[in-house]
Parts: structure tokens; sequence; C-alpha cells
């Protein structure tokens, strides 16, 4: 548990995040609280927020910290329980299968945007297999609970495990823990001492669509920490992105593997390439594989092909064209 200045910056992020699920701008939440900088900087080592893309966001230890608190926060956590429940029956009938948001909010009886804005939070904890990235605002948003939803029996059992994971760094949130080893590795701070290491994330990243590049900066964090079934199902969740941002949300990986191959914008290599890419991903995601390092590599270095292919090649080739003088024809005599 957090005290004095640590908990009452905390208290008015979370007060400000209940109305914005997708964060609060970190530049300004900062410049308001300019007196207390550091101690903002501190508040971030702990297990109670993250910042995402800019944006300071709510974990669920965070979150709960203020269960008896804030009614608002009870009533979000009451509906994260009954969807919970929901979820936990739907996975017992049918395990591993997606669950899209129309069928889940028939079967909670709650309006969508309550819906939206529990699985928000909710994605946060160890219980699912995939998710629609965006679960705010995305048209198709489906869940995908993974087997480990069978070792809760409530949503609140998720919480006081994350709890437990989390209680010595949420007490001295500025001291560097020596049994940090018993903590969740997910749960540590990034790069705490600034190690550099020979696995670093290309400058051309910044150039990414901002969803691209803080997944892929959870595959690096990942690959630096020799993980290897996290960044084998992170790389395939990239691919699932950028197909799905280049095709269309058509249907599985072979659907729009076939549409980007017809419409040019891969070739038949590339679709091989990622074929035996996604596999990588597939067996992590669905068998527990845990790939080689050395494939995972590999696997790397076909998507940020893409990813340069996609994002970086593509827009250069078409300014390229815009620019330069086109060759005149000569006029037939």
């Amino acid at each position: 548990m957090v005290k004095g200045i640590l908990r009452e910056l905390l208290r008015d992020l979370v007060s400000q995040a209940l109305s914005k699920p997708d964060g609060i701008d970190s530049l300004k939440f900062r410049a308001a609280y300019e007196d207390h900088l550091d101690q903002l900087d501190k508040l971030e080592k702990t297990p109670y927020i993250e910042k995402v893309n800019g944006k300071y966001q709510l974990t669920l230890v965070g979150l709960a910290e203020f269960e008896s608190e804030d009614m608002r926060v009870e009533s979000i956590l009451y509906r994260c329980e009954h969807i919970f429940s929901i979820l936990r029956k739907m996975y017992k009938e049918s395990p591993g299968s997606q669950i899209a948001l129309d069928r889940l909010v028939t079967e909670v009886d709650l309006p969508a945007i309550d819906v939206r804005k529990g699985l928000a939070y909710m994605i946060k904890a160890p219980i699912f297999g995939g998710h629609t990235t965006d679960l705010l605002s995305s048209k198709n948003v489906f869940i995908s609970p993974s087997e480990s939803i069978l070792k809760y029996k409530t949503f609140h059992d998720v919480i006081n495990q994350l709890r437990e994971w989390t209680k010595k760094s949420a007490v001295e949130p500025d001291v560097l823990l020596d049994k940090e080893k018993d903590i969740p590795i997910f749960l540590r701070e990034i790069d705490r001492n600034g190690t550099q290491t020979s696995l670093s994330i290309p400058p051309w990243h910044q150039n990414l669509a901002p969803i691209v590049q803080s997944l892929m900066e959870e595959v690096y964090y990942g690959l630096q920490k020799e993980m290897r079934v996290l960044p084998s199902i992170g790389l395939r969740t990239v691919i699932d992105f950028v197909c799905t941002e280049l095709a269309g949300d058509i249907g599985g990986f072979v659907q729009k593997l076939n549409k980007l191959e017809k419409e040019k914008h891969i070739t038949p290599k590339n679709k091989e390439l990622l074929e035996s890419a996604l596999e990588v991903g597939h067996a992590s995601a669905h068998r527990g594989h845990f790939p080689e390092l050395a494939d995972l590599h590999s696997v790397l270095d076909i998507v940020n092909h893409l990813l340069k292919e996609v994002y970086i090649l593509g827009p250069k080739s078409l300014r390229l064209k815009s620019v330069t003088p086109q060759r005149k024809r000569k006029n037939k005599v």
C-alpha cells in the first residue's frame, strides 16, 4: 500500500482516470503537479499505474486500492466480477473460443459501454489468451479467455493474486527489492538500471503506428529478458494487427494473407515467410510451445521486414513518385 503524498497523487489520478479509461495524458498530469515530480517518478515505479503511449493508466491493483473509498470504483469492480463469472462459464462450455462483444453483452445483460470499460481493466489480468487491441472503440471486439481463468473462482481472487505478487514493491516503491525475483517479470519495472543490451529497438520504430510501436516495445523487452512464449505471441499479434489494418477484419489469418497477396501488398515469398512466423506464434498461444531464442529472432526479422515495408518504405516510395519529374513522352510524327 502506498502512503502519504504518493497515495494522494494516486487518489487524484484514479479520480481522473475513472472518466478516461483509455488513460490520462502523463505530461499534463505531471505539469499540474509540478511540485511533486519526484514523487510521480516513484509512483511510476509502483504496480499501481503504468505509462502507455504517453498516458497514465490504472492497473487492476491500483484501481482496487480505492474500492472501499470510491463508489465508482466499487461499481466498476462489481461489473468486472459479473463479467468474469460469465466469461468463466463460457470458457468451460467452449474452451479456447473467441467471444464476440455482442454475444458477451447479451450474456451479461449490461450496456455495451459498461462491458467495454470493464474489459479494458480486466485485460490487465493474466487470464486471457487474446483480445482486440482497442476494446473501447473498435467495432468488432472479441475476447478470448485462457485456461488460467479456471484457476480463479472469482475476479476478486484474481485481484488478490495480483496484490500478493506486488505487495512488497507497493510498500516501498522507491527501493530496489532484494527479492525482486519473487515478483513475476511482467510486473517489474522495465529497465530500472538502464542496462543496455545488444538487442535494441531500431530507431525507425518511432515512425510506426502508435499501437504497433507499443506492441513491439513489449516484444523487445521480453526478448531482452530471454522470454520466449510472450514475445512469440506478441509478434503474432503484431502480424494480425498489420494484416487487419491492410486487409480489413475479413476472417482468419489465411483469408487476410490471401487478400494481401492478391492486392499485391505482399509477395508470395513474403506470404510464405509470414505463415512460418505465424505458426510459431500459434504453437505458443495454443500449444504452450517455447521456441528457441534463435528461432524467435528469425520471427522478429520477418516481422520487422513487414513493418518496414508497410510503415517506412511504402510511404517513402509514394513520396518519391510524387516529387520525381516524369519522363516526357515523345510526340509521334
